[in-house]
């Protein structure tokens, strides 16, 4: 969130499709990225170009030194605080999905690297596309393991280490097993 917080107009390249990151805004005091891989360029999707298209085309402030998401409290001085749009916006729209559980910011990052890494990206992809400088941080912290991908690992030992030529039962999966039933 501090790398968006601290994105300005300039560094938005929608003709090259990527977003320049080179500063980190923290408790409303600019600073540099954490890391060598948070000063890489982001690649931008055509929705998300869209999208910032369309705010350039609204936002009060909208200069290439202005911030992306200036707050108007400050006459547009210093983005927004994080917590305002997070309470304000994310928040109430979890809620009105029936999203019971508490949003913050790195619920993105999270869902973000366990999608990746279910989707089969390898492991240094999703290292960049998270900004991380290492790949141990990226598997250790934020990726999880989707219930598809651990059944389907499971059931590969399982089928390893089970005798061949038995008449045991054919393993299925536990969603295979309650659709026989219905059926």
């Amino acid at each position: 969130m501090s790398e968006a917080l601290g994105l300005k107009w300039s560094d938005v390249e929608f003709g090259a499709g990527i977003i320049n990151l080179g500063r980190a805004v923290v408790h409303q005091h600019v600073g540099e990225m954490k890391t060598e891989a948070s000063q890489k360029p982001v690649p931008m999707d055509g929705a998300l170009a869209t999208a910032l298209r369309d705010w350039s085309t609204q936002a009060p402030y909208r200069q290439p030194e202005d911030w992306v998401f200036a707050s108007p409290k400050m006459n547009g001085k210093q983005p927004y605080w994080p917590e305002t749009p997070l309470k304000c916006f994310v928040q109430p729209a979890a809620k009105r999905l029936g999203i019971a559980k508490q949003i913050g910011w790195h619920s993105f990052r999270r869902t973000f690297a366990t999608l990746l890494k279910g989707s089969g990206e390898d492991v240094k992809t999703t290292q960049e596309l998270m900004r991380h400088a290492n790949s141990r941080l990226t598997l250790d912290v934020y990726a999880q393991a989707l219930t598809p991908a651990k059944r389907a690992a499971h059931l590969k030992v399982v089928e390893m280490i089970r005798p061949t030529g038995t008449d045991s039962v054919p393993l299925r999966s536990h969603a295979e097993k309650v659709e026989s039933l219905r059926a």
